[in-house]
């Protein structure tokens, strides 16, 4: 069976993706204070659903694009560059 996962990544110009931080635990809860923005997927966060995704987005502080439906994202260093439109 093939199960699908979402992952959130910055639409800023690092295009940087919701990440566990280096040293983050395996099984430990993940919780919006430990979210990260990280410059590879690699410790990328596997979310179950779409709604689990935008959830923990935004409470890591990703917003989205005011016209996006939710599609476009930027992490909070992109916001404070004024990148986020």
């Amino acid at each position: 069976m093939i199960t699908p996962i979402y992952r959130v990544q910055c639409d800023g110009p690092g295009k940087e993706w919701l990440s566990l931080p280096e040293g983050h635990v395996t099984g430990a809860d993940v919780t919006a204070d430990n979210l990260i923005a990280a410059p590879t997927a690699k410790r990328a966060c596997n979310w179950p659903g779409e709604k689990e995704a935008k959830r923990a987005a935004v409470g890591a502080g990703w917003r989205h694009a005011p016209d996006s439906d939710f599609k476009t994202w930027f992490c909070p260093a992109c916001q404070s560059a004024g990148t986020r439109p």
